[in-house]
């Protein structure tokens, strides 16, 4: 059962996720022989002010 945790900014819409999904799916089936029904997406959508990194606003190095 792959798992795909995909954790990033808030902001992409739903058919944005879809698509994604469907295409990591997909890479999962063609190139880690899974079967499209054990292929697991979750999607984590994170305020940018709530993402540090070496106790900074990760936004603040973009």
């Amino acid at each position: 059962m792959p798992l795909v945790d995909v954790t990033w900014y808030e902001g992409r819409s739903q058919e944005r996720k879809e698509e994604l999904a469907r295409a990591i799916c997909q890479a999962f089936v063609e190139i880690g022989d899974a079967r499209p029904d054990t292929v697991h997406v979750i999607f984590r959508d994170i305020e940018p002010t709530q993402w540090f990194k070496s106790a900074g606003l990760l936004e603040e190095e973009r």
